[in-house]
Parts: structure tokens; sequence; C-alpha cells
């Protein structure tokens, strides 16, 4: 009987120790579970953080767009102004001209 006991004890700790063992990996596997529930939720951020930059892309490439074609129609605005202000300079200048010529050919005449 001596044996038998030895031997029941015996198993008796092997079961112990298998039993600890088991607690064990079941305790790592929560671990793990919630290590990949971290992870899920710093995934879903860095998604939401990633679609807010494609965004601000998007708006920074049409607002760039919309700049470059308000540039283009001042640049259009500021050539035909310059244009306009010589042409205006020319009149004047005709004008003047003629004055004197007029003014020239009266003291000419006189």
């Amino acid at each position: 009987m001596s044996s038998s006991c030895l031997l029941a004890g015996r198993n008796e700790v092997v079961i112990e120790e298998r039993e600890q063992g088991i607690q064990e990996i079941h305790n790592q596997i929560g671990e793990i579970n919630k290590i990949f529930k971290d992870l899920a939720v710093l995934v879903k951020d860095q998604g939401v953080m990633i679609e807010d930059i494609g965004t601000h892309i998007d708006n920074s490439r049409a607002e760039t767009a919309q700049g470059r074609s308000q540039l283009a129609q001042a640049s259009n605005t500021h050539k035909d102004q310059n244009s306009s202000l010589l042409d205006v300079g020319k009149a004047r200048t005709s004008v003047w001209n003629v004055f004197i010529d007029r003014k020239s050919i009266n003291e000419y005449v006189t």
C-alpha cells in the first residue's frame, strides 16, 4: 500500500503542477487578449488620424489650386491695369503734343 500511496501522492503533485501550468497559460492568454484589444484601439485611432491627414491633403490641394487661379486672375488684372495706364499716359502725351503744336502754330502765325 505504501507504493500505491506514494504513487497517488506523486500523481497529485503532477496534477497540481499541471493545474498550475494550465493556470499560468490561462493568465498569459488573458494578457495576450488584453494586448490585442489595446492594439486594436491603437490601430483604430491611427486609422482615424490617417483619414484626417488624407482629408487635410485633399483640402490643401483644392485650396492651392484656388490660390493659383486667384493669382493668375490678379496677374492678368494687373497687366490690364498697367496697359490701361500706359494707354492713358499715351493719350495725355498726344493731347499735350497737340496743345503745344497749336500754341506753336499760333505763335508762328502771329
